[in-house]
């Protein structure tokens, strides 16, 4: 395998490879998404020790926690290699007019 560094400068000097990269980056955020699912719908049974003042009690259940972050994480990762699909919808519709002073004062005094 070539090195982090060789494959970044070949990027940068291939187009046809530069395609292909973003196409796989773009499935890789697909297949992110779809294990979140995966991981929601198994159970992960887990020990977890808690020690109550001294006492230490071993629970055997579902690790909700570690699945809750292993979702997240995907979630997260999934939203950063494809914004478009998966990031946070945020949009903002702006119009802007912009005149220059002459503009203003021929508006102003009525083209005079």
């Amino acid at each position: 395998m070539p090195s982090r560094k060789t494959v970044y400068a070949r990027l940068a000097t291939d187009p046809d490879l530069q395609a292909v990269y973003d196409r796989a980056v773009l499935l890789k955020a697909d297949y992110l998404a779809e294990s979140v699912v995966e991981l929601a719908d198994t159970c992960q049974v887990g020990a977890k020790v808690i020690d109550k003042s001294g006492k230490i009690t071993t629970v055997t259940a579902d690790m909700v926690e570690r699945t809750r972050l292993q979702i997240d994480a995907r979630k997260w990762y999934a939203a950063r290699l494809n914004p478009k699909k998966y990031g946070d919808r945020l949009q903002a519709d702006v119009a802007v007019t912009v005149e220059t002073h002459e503009e203003r004062l021929q508006r102003l005094t009525g083209g005079k």
